[in-house]
């Protein structure tokens, strides 16, 4: 049986629109933006309660296609 959640990953199709949501809208801080590997950006953002994250990234052609 799950718990608690650790991190959640969601594809979204403007991280900078995202990130302007989650931080001045839903108030949680920015942990971490920036190019993992070349040409793929990722943000990580907690909630006021960090005990889990989420992270925002540019959806995939996979999973467009759902």
């Amino acid at each position: 049986m799950t718990t608690k959640v650790l991190s959640v990953t969601v594809p979204v199709p403007d991280q900078d629109r995202a990130l302007a949501f989650y931080r001045d809208v839903l108030g949680c801080e920015v942990r971490y933006d920036g190019e993992p590997w070349p040409g793929a950006r990722m943000i990580e953002v907690v909630p006021p309660d960090p005990r889990s994250a989420s992270s925002c990234c540019r959806p995939t052609a996979r999973s467009r296609s759902r």
